[in-house]
């Protein structure tokens, strides 16, 4: 496994157990993370620099409860890393459940998180949390 691609596995490993300071910890200053889905999702938009992503994870929390996080697949091409999976989970206040298949797009620069592109299906999240 090539360190970019070490770097991003441990980073899911982190995500799963909600470990947020660890997934900063790997992020550049001016890290940029670009989540699809405004302005029916509350967390989506482009988050740029680490309090800003942190602030993203806080607003994910409060919208979604992620029962499953599955990363399937890497990729990776150059300074980027691919990665496939799967989610799925539902809205702590009511009943709307969601599942997507995911693609993340990690760009990475010296062994830091430069840029973070997803992409899921919005719709069934927003959906789930009673947007759409």
């Amino acid at each position: 496994m090539s360190t970019n691609t070490a770097i991003i596995h441990k980073l899911y490993s982190d995500f799963q157990q909600a470990k947020v300071d660890a997934i900063l910890a790997v992020c550049t200053e001016d890290t940029a993370w670009a989540i699809p889905g405004a302005p029916a999702l509350p967390y989506a938009g482009i988050h740029r620099g680490k309090a800003a992503v942190g602030a993203f994870f806080a607003s994910l929390g409060a919208t979604l409860s992620i029962t499953e996080f599955t990363p399937q697949s890497y990729v990776q091409d150059g300074e980027c890393v691919w990665v496939a999976g799967h989610y799925a989970g539902h809205n702590p206040a009511g009943p709307g459940k969601f599942q997507s298949a995911w693609a993340h797009c990690w760009r990475l620069a010296d062994g830091k998180v430069r840029e973070f592109h997803d992409h899921f299906d919005t719709l069934a999240v927003a959906q789930a949390i009673g947007r759409r």
